[in-house]
């Protein structure tokens, strides 16, 4: 998978109802859809931060686990597409839960 990284934050723009929230990652592995996000019409990205514990991420619908998928720690934020938001899939990566701050956006 190729990532093309722009400081855009700038142009980007929170859709005008607030749909950001926090969502609580455990023991099992889920989508955002899964965790309660809902992707609002004309935006095309969702911003993510990972707020306390570490996570594992896939990008792929592929099934994470403690030792599978990308290892993001706590404070490590990103933006990606929405194509992409939907088949990533999250997990804890150690013995307790991680927060994550999700938000749509625009451009």
């Amino acid at each position: 998978m190729n990532v093309k990284v722009n400081n855009s934050s700038s142009e980007f723009k929170p859709p005008a109802s607030s749909t950001q929230a926090m969502y609580t990652v455990s023991t099992t592995a889920t989508t955002l859809a899964t965790l309660g996000f809902t992707y609002p019409a004309g935006y095309q990205y969702v911003y993510i931060q990972v707020q306390t514990n570490p996570v594992r991420i896939t990008y792929d619908s592929t099934t994470p686990s403690a030792s599978v998928g990308e290892s993001v720690v706590a404070l490590s934020r990103m933006t990606v597409r929405y194509d992409l938001a939907k088949t990533m899939k999250f997990i804890r990566e150690g013995a307790a839960d991680a927060s994550i701050f999700v938000q749509p956006f625009g451009v």
